[in-house]
C-alpha cells in the first residue's frame, strides 16, 4: 500500500472513531474506494468485538500474589516496581494497555471455537476466520482454509440437525459454498501442491454427502426439497473432485468443473 492511502486510512480511523460512517468516509476518496473498503469494514467489525467478563475471584487472587510479589521485590532490590511508572509512566501504560486487548481479543476467539449458529460468540468466530484469510495471501493457503472452513460448517450444521426441526438453511449454503470456493482455488494450484488438498476435499465432500442423506430422513417436508438438492451440488462437487484427481483427464462433458 503507497504512503499516501496509509495516511488516508489513518485519517478514516479516526474519523470512524468519532462516528462517522463508512460510507461517508469512502466518498471522500473514491478513487481508492476498491482498497479503502474492506480494511475500513474489517476496522468497523474488530472495534465491535465483545469483550469478556473476567472473573472476579480470579481477579482478586492475582491482584493478591501480585501485591506479595512487589513486596518480596522490595525486600531483595532497592528498585521497586513504582520506579517504573515514575521513570516512564506513558510506556507502561501503553503497554499495560495492548497487552489487556491482546489477552481480550484472544479470549474472546477462543471461547468463540466451539460456537454456533444463533450463539453470542458466533459472530466473533466468523469475523476471526475473515482476518485469517484476509492476511492469507498464497492459493494454497487459501484452498487450505476454505476446506478447513468448510469442515466446520459441516460440524455445525450436523450439530444443529434434529427431527422435525427446520434446517439452517444459511448455513448449509455456506457449507457447500466453502467446499467449491475450495475446488475452485485447488484447481489453480500445480499436481504436486494440490494432491493433499484434493484428498482433503474428497473426504470432505464424502462427509457432507452422509450427512445430507441422514438429514433428508429427518427433516420436515418443506426442507426435502433443500436438502434434495444439496445432495444434488454435492455429487457435483464429487464429480470436480474426480476431474482433479484424474488431472481433468475427464471428458469435459462429464466433469461439471468446465465451463461450456
Amino acid at each position: 500500500m503507497q504512503k499516501g492511502i496509509e495516511e488516508i486510512l489513518d485519517r478514516l480511523i479516526a474519523e470512524i472513531n468519532k462516528g462517522k460512517s463508512v460510507e461517508d468516509c469512502l466518498r471522500e476518496y473514491r478513487e481508492y474506494a476498491a482498497e479503502l473498503r474492506p480494511l475500513l469494514e474489517l476496522f468497523e467489525q474488530i472495534r465491535g468485538l465483545p469483550m469478556p467478563e473476567p472473573d472476579s475471584r480470579r481477579v482478586a487472587s492475582t491482584q493478591r500474589k501480585a501485591r506479595t510479589l512487589i513486596e518480596e521485590k522490595r525486600k531483595v532490590k532497592s528498585f521497586s516496581i513504582r520506579d517504573i511508572f515514575v521513570l516512564s509512566p506513558a510506556l507502561v501504560r501503553i503497554t499495560a494497555v495492548v497487552v489487556l486487548v491482546l489477552l481480550a481479543t484472544v479470549t474472546t476467539v477462543m471461547l468463540s471455537a466451539d460456537s454456533l449458529p444463533g450463539d453470542a460468540l458466533y459472530s466473533v468466530k466468523l469475523l476471526a476466520e475473515d482476518v485469517q484469510y484476509f492476511l492469507t495471501f498464497d492459493a494454497e493457503g487459501k484452498a487450505r482454509l476454505h476446506l478447513m472452513f468448510a469442515d466446520r460448517r459441516t460440524n455445525e450444521f450436523a450439530c444443529l440437525v434434529q427431527p422435525g426441526i427446520p434446517i439452517h438453511r444459511d448455513l448449509l449454503a455456506d457449507m457447500l459454498n466453502e467446499t467449491g470456493l475450495a475446488i475452485d482455488r485447488i484447481e489453480l494450484l500445480s499436481e504436486e501442491e494440490a494432491a493433499q488438498l484434493i484428498a482433503h476435499a474428497e473426504a470432505c465432500n464424502h462427509a457432507q454427502l452422509s450427512l445430507l442423506e441422514e438429514t433428508m430422513e429427518q427433516v420436515c417436508e418443506d426442507d426435502r426439497v433443500t436438502v434434495r438438492e444439496a445432495i444434488e451440488t454435492c455429487m457435483e462437487q464429487h464429480k470436480c473432485i474426480e476431474c482433479l484427481q484424474n488431472g481433468n483427464g475427464m471428458d469435459e462433458t462429464d466433469c461439471p468443473c468446465e465451463g461450456p
